[in-house]
């Protein structure tokens, strides 16, 4: 049986590491790979902001119905399991929903995007994974 303790601090390690991930991202990009001389067409570009844009609504409404609420059924009662998975569940679709947008900065500069509209990107994800930080169930 998982106690709130043991996942909560098992969201904020998986947190730690998809932050350091897309630390790693923007590393990589700009020191290790050559973007392409002859950049990608700009329309993938605007393609890739309009996918980001529909992730991160989508986050919202993951951050609504599935974290939101389980919250408010584990401050009622702490030994739901069900609603434990839900907040962790929540979560862990929010991480990677941001990673997905860092990995698109990431795609962007090495088909050659300008520095601007990779980091751009690369600082939407960072926010938002910051801003949706895992916050404790219970107060102490």
């Amino acid at each position: 049986m998982l106690t709130i303790d043991i996942v909560q601090r098992v969201v904020r390690y998986i947190h730690i590491g998809f932050l350091s991930t897309i630390a790693m991202f923007v590393f990589v990009v700009e020191f290790s790979i050559r973007p392409v001389v002859n950049p990608a067409n700009r329309g993938l570009h605007i393609i890739f902001v309009v996918i980001c844009i529909v992730i991160l609504n989508s986050l919202v409404y993951v951050r609504q119905n599935f974290i939101a609420t389980s919250m408010e059924t584990l401050r009622a009662d702490p030994t739901n399991q069900l609603a434990l998975k839900r907040w962790q569940g929540g979560h862990l679709v929010t991480f990677a929903g941001c990673e997905a947008v860092a990995l698109f900065g990431f795609v962007s500069r090495v088909l050659g995007a300008p520095k601007l509209f990779g980091f751009a990107l690369f600082g939407v994800a960072i926010y938002t994974l910051v801003a949706y930080r895992p916050k404790p169930i219970l107060e102490q």
